[in-house]
């Protein structure tokens, strides 16, 4: 019970904004949410307060409001204020981002200190308004010892192999399960480069990302012609973060461009995995991207993950007479396919190193 009363409904609710298929953009939701209904909390518990009722009846006469006292309206008025501020946090939290002061790992969990201290402040509210504030302070003194820390364990700025992945768009949860399954652990490595799709859109978007698709400027990240790429290009982010990982970089492309934009990355990454569980005759997209590897990449540096549901048949023919040069996983749900995967990706790497 001394756990459950003050953390059973932060932890529900963490459940739900940190699942994986939203864990992205999951947290900064939540925050802005934590923000906008305290705000709607604190204005009903200060008209409690002789200052905080006089207060309210004063602004609610100043804008002739008669019914000021209503719940609703106090809950309202609250609930807005306070999300104006949610918003300005967001979108500093995303500038923060792109300035590689914050990561995607470190918002969320970021994310999950500040629900916990907000939450228990909002508890402790009943014993004195000042308890509210309390927040500040033990959300500062974490971000204190992690910037202690993190100054003293300081990555080194080198960039790491880079690896571009590739996959059948229709494998859905299939597809994005392999890719949480190799980013998690080749993000210490190297940093990974992706044609952003539908299937992995919720995985791999970043909070910048999140945040222009709310003002309506997502469509400038989309790749429609030449020096557009050229500027996406300009903009990857090969460097390790803060916390020792490296980023995905999301190539958002038009039908007219998809092909341009693969064949520089082909070129331009350290190796390349594509995902080919469910590949058939009716991939075309898929059979242009192997028939670019053959043209464009050294085999040694690329490994294909395929199962039973891979027409291997169809595959070698795309192929042709070098097929069996490829290195390819037989991906299976027994434990060690992501380990054998990432092995192979690491010897590509080597093989692709020796070789320059």
């Amino acid at each position: 019970m001394l756990w459950i009363f003050p953390n059973l409904t932060a932890t529900v609710l963490l459940m739900f904004f940190v699942a994986r298929p939203i864990r992205a953009v999951g947290p900064i939701v939540f925050a802005f949410m934590i923000i906008a209904l305290t705000g709607s909390y604190l204005a009903l518990v200060l008209t409690n307060f002789e200052e905080g009722g006089l207060f309210v009846r004063f602004f609610g006469q100043h804008f002739g409001l008669a019914a000021v006292r209503n719940v609703a309206f106090v809950a309202i008025a609250g609930l807005l204020a306070f999300a104006v501020v949610g918003w300005f946090v967001t979108h500093w939290i995303g500038r923060r981002y792109e300035r590689k002061k914050l990561t995607d790992q470190s918002i969320t969990i970021d994310s999950i200190w500040f629900v916990f201290a907000s939450v228990h402040c909002i508890q402790l509210f009943s014993n004195g308004a000042g308890w509210a504030l309390v927040v500040v302070p033990a959300f500062g003194l974490y971000k204190m010892i992690l910037a202690v820390g993190f100054w003293l364990w300081k990555p080194g700025q080198a960039a790491g192999p880079s690896l571009l992945i590739l996959r059948v768009f229709s494998l859905g949860r299939r597809s994005q399960l392999m890719f949480n399954a190799v980013a998690q652990k080749w993000r210490y490595a190297g940093s990974i480069q992706l044609l952003a799709g539908p299937d992995l859109a919720t995985t791999t978007v970043e909070p910048h990302e999140f945040l222009a698709f709310l003002g309506g400027k997502l469509a400038r990240r989309f790749i429609d012609r030449a020096d557009t790429f050229e500027q996406r290009l300009q903009e990857m982010d090969l460097a390790r973060d803060f916390d020792h990982r490296f980023r995905v970089n999301d190539f958002f492309c038009n039908e007219n461009t998809w092909r341009m934009v693969l064949s520089h990355l082909i070129r331009l990454n350290d190796a390349v995995l594509m995902d080919l569980r469910g590949f058939r005759r009716a991939n075309e997209g898929c059979a242009f991207e192997l028939q670019e590897l053959v043209r464009l990449a050294e085999p040694r540096r690329v490994v294909l993950v395929v199962d039973d549901t891979t027409d291997t048949t169809f595959l070698d023919e795309t192929l042709g007479p070098g097929a069996q040069r490829f290195t390819r996983v037989q991906a299976s749900r027994r434990r060690g396919e992501v380990r054998r995967t990432i092995d192979a990706i690491c010897g590509a790497v080597n093989a692709g190193a020796v070789a320059a």
